[in-house]
C-alpha cells in the first residue's frame, strides 16, 4: 500500500494516522516488521521524517511479530539479515561459555527461541566492547559471505565526542598502523612489514562545552583505527584512556556507529538506518547501564 502526507510526519506518526493500529505498541511493530520504502529507499526507523510529496510504500508482516521483547533494539529484520543496536560495555562476540553474555550470543539465543531454531545468526562485522552502534547479522552463510565480498558497498558513519578541537573543522587522516603483539595496543608509525594503511575522514558537527562532536567516515577498517588517528591528531575520544584521554571522566568511550547504508544482498534495494546517540554520550559524568 502507498502512504502520503500533507504535512511533515515521522514514519511512526504516519503509520498511526493512516493505518490506525489501535495502540502505539502495535504501530511500532508494524514499522519494525513491515517492508517499508521511502521514495524507493528501505527503512524501518520510526523516526524517519516523511515530507509532503514523499511516497511511502508498506508491505505488512515482513516477518512474524515477536511476542517476546528482544534483548536489544532491532532496527531492521527480514528472512535474510538483521540489524540491531549494540550498547557500549558489551562484547560483540564472546569466547566459549561466556559467548551467551555477548551481544551476538543474546541476540542469537533470542532468534533461536522465537523461531524454534529454524533461524540462526552469523556475524558480519564487529564493534569494540566500549563502542556502541549498529551491527549487521546474516541469517545464512551465503548472506554472510556476500557481505564479506561486498563490504565496500556498506557505508558506515560514526559520531565521536573528542577532547579539544581539530586543527581544521574537517579533513582526512592517513597513517600506517601497527598492532603490538604483547599489549595488543595499536599505534601509528612508519611503513614496514605487517603495518596497515588507514584512512579516516572527519567533519565537525558541533561544540559540546569543552568537547567537539565529530562525524567519522572510514575508507579502511583497521583495528582501533578511529581511536588511534583521532588521538594522534590531538583529539582523543572522551573516555578512551588507552589512547590518551583524560582519565578523570567516567569510563565509556564516546564512539557510536550511528548510521549504516547498504544495498540489500538479495533485492538490491538500498537500506538506510540511523540511531540517536545514547543519552550518556554527550555527558561524560554518566555511563550506560553495562558500565554500572
Amino acid at each position: 500500500m502507498k502512504l502520503t502526507t500533507d504535512r511533515p510526519l515521522t514514519l511512526f506518526d504516519l503509520v498511526m494516522e493512516k493505518l490506525k493500529p489501535g495502540s502505539k505498541n502495535r504501530g511500532k511493530q508494524i514499522v519494525q516488521y513491515s517492508l517499508i520504502e521511502l521514495n524507493g529507499t528501505a527503512t524501518n526507523d520510526p523516526r524517519t521524517l516523511v515530507n509532503p510529496g514523499d511516497v511511502v510504500t508498506l508491505e505488512r508482516n515482513q516477518t512474524p511479530v515477536r511476542k517476546i521483547k528482544p534483548p536489544f533494539p532491532i532496527l531492521y529484520e527480514d528472512e535474510h539479515l538483521l540489524v540491531a543496536e549494540k550498547p557500549p560495555g558489551i562484547l560483540t562476540h564472546g569466547v566459549g561459555e561466556s559467548n551467551w553474555k555477548s551481544f551476538f550470543g543474546m541476540l542469537a539465543a533470542y532468534i533461536n527461541e522465537m523461531t524454534k531454531e529454524r533461524e540462526h545468526l552469523f556475524i558480519v562485522h564487529r564493534l569494540d566492547k566500549e563502542v556502541t552502534g549498529l551491527l549487521i547479522f546474516a541469517k545464512s552463510l551465503e548472506i554472510q559471505e556476500y557481505f564479506k565480498t561486498h563490504w565496500k558497498t556498506v557505508e558506515k558513519l560514526y559520531c565521536a565526542l573528542v577532547e579539544h578541537a581539530p586543527p581544521q573543522p574537517e579533513g582526512t587522516l592517513e597513517s600506517w598502523l601497527h598492532e603490538h603483539p604483547k599489549s595488543l595496543k595499536v599505534s601509528s608509525g612508519p611503513q614496514r612489514p605487517f603495518a596497515k594503511f588507514a584512512v579516516t575522514h572527519y567533519r565537525t558537527l558541533s561544540q559540546e562545552g569543552d568537547y567537539t562532536l565529530l562525524e567519522i567516515k572510514l575508507d579502511t577498517g583497521r583495528k582501533n583505527q578511529i581511536r588511534v588517528q583521532l588521538s594522534d591528531m590531538g583529539c582523543p575520544i572522551v573516555g578512551d584512556f588507552r589512547y590518551g584521554a583524560d582519565d578523570t571522566v567516567k569510563r565509556q568511550i564516546r564512539l557510536c556507529a550511528y548510521s549504516l547504508t547498504f544495498p540489500h544482498p538479495v533485492t538490491g534495494k538500498v537500506i538506510s538506518l540511523q540511531i540517536k546517540l545514547p543519552k550518556s554520550f554527550l555527558n561524560p559524568s554518566s555511563v550506560d547501564e553495562y558500565y554500572k
